[in-house]
C-alpha cells in the first residue's frame, strides 16, 4: 500500500503513514509512479533563462587578433574579459589568453633583468672595493 500524500510505501498493517502522518493510504502503484515521475521532471527542468541557443552565440569565436591586441595591451585583456565573459565566452578566453601570456612574459623579463642588473651592480661594487 502507498501513501496518497507522499507516495512512500507503507506496510498494510499501518493506519497512518510513518513518513508524513497522513491517514490516506490507499493509492494504486501507478498513481505513485506518475506522481514521482512528475516530481522528478520538475526538479530536472531548467529555467528558461539558462537555456542556451545557437543564435545567442553565433558571434562568439576564438580569435588570434584579440589575443594579440591583449598581449600588446594587457590592461585591455582585463577589461575585455570582464565585458565578454557572460555573452561571448570564446572571445573572453582569447582576451584572457593574450593578457596572461603578456603577464607571464613580463614577470620572467623582470626577474631576468633584476638578476642581470644585480650582477652588474655587484661587479661594479667589487671594483670599487678592490
Amino acid at each position: 500500500m502507498y501513501c496518497k500524500n507522499c507516495g512512500e510505501f507503507v506496510p498494510k498493517n499501518r493506519e497512518e503513514c510513518p513518513f508524513c502522518g497522513s491517514k490516506d493510504l490507499y493509492v494504486e502503484e501507478k498513481q505513485v509512479e506518475t506522481k514521482k515521475k512528475e516530481e522528478k521532471e520538475v526538479k530536472q527542468a531548467k529555467p528558461v533563462q539558462q537555456v542556451q541557443r545557437y543564435d545567442d552565440y553565433r558571434n562568439d569565436y576564438s580569435s588570434f587578433g584579440i589575443s594579440l591586441v591583449c598581449f600588446l595591451v594587457p590592461f585591455a585583456a582585463l577589461i575585455l574579459y570582464m565585458v565578454w565573459k557572460d555573452e561571448y565566452p570564446l572571445k573572453a578566453a582569447s582576451a584572457s589568453r593574450g593578457g596572461l601570456i603578456a603577464l607571464i612574459l613580463t614577470i620572467v623579463a623582470t626577474v631576468f633583468l633584476f638578476y642581470e642588473v644585480s650582477g652588474i651592480v655587484a661587479a661594479y661594487y667589487a671594483k670599487l672595493v678592490a
